[in-house]
């Protein structure tokens, strides 16, 4: 076991320890099913990673925000963020929640979990390392681009689970989601029930857009899902897919083409040119 610095890129690391999964008494590692203990009374599939087999582990508790990398012989293969290193393993990767096998859970548990198992079924080496820091959403995009760790799913490999999982974390209430021309816009509220047009009540985000008595729109969760694939073609999302895909709430408040724009461009999912977003591949 490691215990000094590790200098990566500038940034010295912490090593915490390493991924010891349960096994069983004969050294097998023991693996775990848990999908199949959820009672799945809405039909859900299975996500793309949910089928397992999955491991259990548990690393110390914690608490501190920043970055961590997950190495396989001594090589950085997983760069993340957290709020909170111990939960982010110990409640997170660690153990699988029956819920986060199926669409709409946490699929990068899912996959994460799976990998360290095969990984580790294999005879390879895992550890943690971790840097605290304030600045951790910086610091995780600075060092996936620098190391390029494979574990990492970016750009075109990067499906809409996985990008709603990245808004979850990084789009939070108060947060400022203006333009260079705008200077009102910023999140009221996260998980509110949506009911404006044909919303249905589905999940999403309420938004300020200006001081006026009509002062905010909802951002479904839909509607970030359907407009997230333009962001991958070479047109881009922006004004245009807008219009011809929510014409209604274009022609009520124009501004919601940027709204959405800046949610994917504040989750660090997108960049923007010339009024358009295109999904960041590096």
């Amino acid at each position: 076991m490691e215990s000094q610095d590790i200098e990566i890129h500038g940034y010295k690391f912490r090593f915490i320890t390493d991924i010891e999964i349960d096994r069983a008494q004969d050294g097998r590692p023991i693996e775990y099913m848990p999908q199949d203990q959820y009672r799945n009374e809405k039909g859900l599939k299975l996500n793309k990673y949910g089928k397992g087999p999955f491991c259990r582990f548990r690393i110390p508790a914690i608490r501190q925000s920043g970055v961590y990398i997950i190495r396989l012989d001594a090589k950085p293969i997983y760069v993340g963020e957290c709020q909170n290193l111990g939960s982010r393993f110990n409640i997170g990767y660690g153990i699988i929640s029956p819920r986060n096998c199926y669409i709409g859970g946490q699929n990068t548990n899912c996959r994460l979990n799976n990998a360290i198992l095969v990984a580790i079924r294999q005879g390879h080496k895992i550890d943690l390392l971790f840097f605290e820091t304030q600045q951790r959403f910086l610091v995780e995009k600075q060092l996936i681009k620098e190391i390029g760790p494979i574990w990492n799913r970016r750009g075109e490999n990067m499906d809409w689970e996985e990008a709603k999982e990245q808004i979850k974390a990084r789009i939070i209430k108060g947060q400022d989601i203006n333009t260079e021309r705008s200077s009102l816009r910023k999140i009221l509220e996260t998980g509110i029930i949506c009911t404006k047009y044909d919303y249905a009540g589905d999940e999403g985000f309420l938004v300020k857009i200006s001081n006026y008595p009509v002062n905010d729109i909802q951002i479904p969760w839909s509607m970030l899902e359907r407009c997230f694939p333009a962001l991958k073609t070479t047109e881009g999302y922006g004004g245009r897919f807008f219009r011809r895909t929510y014409p209604k709430q274009a022609e009520d408040h124009p501004c919601h083409v940027h709204v959405v724009g800046q949610i994917f461009k504040n989750a660090g999912l997108a960049r923007e040119q010339a009024g358009q977003y295109f999904l960041i591949n590096d």
